[in-house]
């Protein structure tokens, strides 16, 4: 990625390694310490208290390892992340998203709402969500060509809504009007007729979810991204 990789293919497979290296790092334990953990804290009632504090001695040392795999890269890394978040292909563009989604999770770069919004990055995330309402709105017809739009979709809201989740991100996107990009998709008047919906239901399952379920994917994250605002803002 540092190198300028043209090949999607190759971005794809960087990202995908990428994504794992900060899933083992959010991950605290494996099974079989969980499980051994357990048996020791049943055993001794005072082992509650030394589980508490392995517990929060391994949380900081694997948010130390996300922060080090991001630092040694620099910000560099973090702004060809953001880059194919913006413009790359939709599988490169959702793994981009669900990387910087982990990073904020872990901490990684402490600044990284500030990074996002200072180099125009989270700007084009809004606008770029509010042109998929046209796509988003063919996601409802009854036999849509694909879902892309509805995958990429849900990968740009779950970023958002993690950086709504602080009081700096969710302070973010008030400045760029992300309340009013949400109002302005039509997408979101699109509520399907609920006594069709009911009548589909008894015909056969199929891999394609009914267009109930369809518009509740699309609708749900937006709600919870403006519950999260104004949590995050008291």
């Amino acid at each position: 990625m540092i190198n300028e990789v043209k090949s999607q293919k190759l971005r794809i497979n960087l990202y995908s390694s990428l994504l794992n290296c900060l899933r083992i790092a959010k991950r605290l334990r494996t099974d079989e310490h969980l499980e051994y953990q357990e048996t020791l804290i049943s055993r001794q009632e005072s082992a509650r208290t030394y589980s508490k504090e392995q517990r929060r001695d391994d949380r900081l040392r694997l948010k130390a390892m996300a922060a080090e795999v991001i630092g040694t890269f620099g910000e560099k890394l973090i702004d060809t992340i953001c880059h194919d978040a913006v413009t790359g292909h939709d599988v490169c563009r959702m793994l981009a998203l669900a990387c910087l989604d982990m990073i904020s999770e872990l901490q990684a770069v402490s600044t990284l709402c500030d990074f996002v919004a200072s180099r125009g990055y989270l700007k084009h995330i809004l606008e770029s969500l509010d042109q998929s309402s046209t796509a988003l709105c063919g996601i409802l017809q009854p036999v849509p060509d694909h879902l892309r739009p509805l995958y990429v979709y849900e990968s740009r809201m779950a970023f958002l809504m993690r950086m709504a989740n602080s009081n700096v991100g969710a302070r973010l996107l008030l400045t760029e009007q992300a309340l009013g990009v949400l109002s302005n998709m039509k997408v979101y008047d699109q509520q399907p007729d609920l006594k069709s919906s009911e009548l589909n239901r008894n015909e056969p399952q199929t891999f394609l979810p009914s267009i109930d379920d369809r518009f509740r994917s699309i609708l749900l994250p937006a709600l919870s991204l403006c519950d999260a605002i104004v949590n995050s803002l008291g």
